[in-house]
C-alpha cells in the first residue's frame, strides 16, 4: 500500500466517525465477553435438582409421613371425668331385679315418711317410717337393724330372726341399718347418711325399696 493511503487510512480513525467506530467495536467486543462470563457463572453456580419420586417410591414416602399429634390442654395433661364421692358407708345396694325404688330422706324430729312416694312430712297419708321427737326410730309394720351388706335376702332373715318396737339411729354403727315391712308389705333397707347435730336438725337417710 502507498504512503498516501496509509496516511489516509491513519487520519480517517482520528475524525469523529472513526473515533466513534472504534468505541462501538469496543463496546460490542465488551458486551460479547460479559455474556460468556455470565453463562459460565451461571453454569457452576446452579445445583441439579433430582426428578420428583414416582411410583412406589413416592407412595412409600408419603406413608411415612409423620401424623399430626393430638392437641394437650394448657396443664399438660387431657382433661378427666370428674368422678362423685361421698357414697354411704355401706355403699349402694346390689342392683338386684326386683328394685321398686331409691330415694333419699330428709327427716326431722316429728317427721313421717312414706318409702313408696318418698314424701316427708308430719302428717302424710300411708306412712311407713316415723322418727319421734325423742329420736327413737319406728315403723307402721314389723322393723329391725341388720349388719352388713345390704340386699333382700339379708332384710328377710333379719326379720325373720327378730322384730324390734323401735331402733335409735344414733347408735347405728357404719355397717348397721334398718330393715322395715311397710304398710303394704314391701320390704325396705335404710341406713344413716348424716345424723343431727347442733345447729343441723337433719336426719338424712338413704333407702331401697323391693318389690
Amino acid at each position: 500500500m502507498s504512503e498516501d493511503g496509509q496516511d489516509a487510512k491513519t487520519s480517517f480513525w482520528k475524525t469523529l466517525p472513526g473515533i466513534l467506530t472504534g468505541v462501538a467495536a469496543l463496546l460490542t467486543a465488551l458486551g460479547g465477553f460479559v455474556v460468556v462470563i455470565m453463562q459460565v457463572v451461571g453454569a457452576t453456580g446452579q445445583v441439579a435438582q433430582p426428578p420428583a419420586a414416582s411410583g412406589p417410591a413416592a407412595v412409600t414416602s408419603a406413608a411415612a409421613a409423620p401424623e399430626p399429634q393430638d392437641e394437650i390442654s394448657s396443664a399438660g395433661t387431657t382433661d378427666a371425668p370428674a368422678t362423685e364421692s361421698g357414697s354411704p358407708p355401706l355403699g349402694s345396694p346390689p342392683a338386684e331385679g326386683d328394685v321398686l325404688y331409691e330415694d333419699r330422706l330428709e327427716m326431722r324430729l316429728g317427721d313421717l315418711a312414706d318409702l313408696e312416694t318418698g314424701k316427708v312430712g308430719t302428717a302424710p297419708s300411708g306412712f311407713d317410717v316415723y322418727l319421734q321427737s325423742s329420736g327413737a326410730f319406728t315403723a307402721y309394720g314389723q322393723l329391725t337393724r341388720a349388719t352388713g351388706p345390704i340386699s333382700r335376702s339379708a332384710c328377710v332373715a333379719a326379720l325373720t330372726e327378730r322384730q324390734d318396737s323401735h331402733i335409735e339411729p344414733a347408735e347405728l354403727g357404719a355397717e348397721d341399718w334398718i330393715c322395715v315391712q311397710t304398710e303394704t308389705g314391701r320390704l325396705a333397707a335404710l341406713w344413716v347418711v348424716q345424723k343431727a347435730a347442733p345447729g343441723s336438725p337433719l336426719w338424712i337417710f338413704e333407702y331401697v325399696l323391693w318389690k
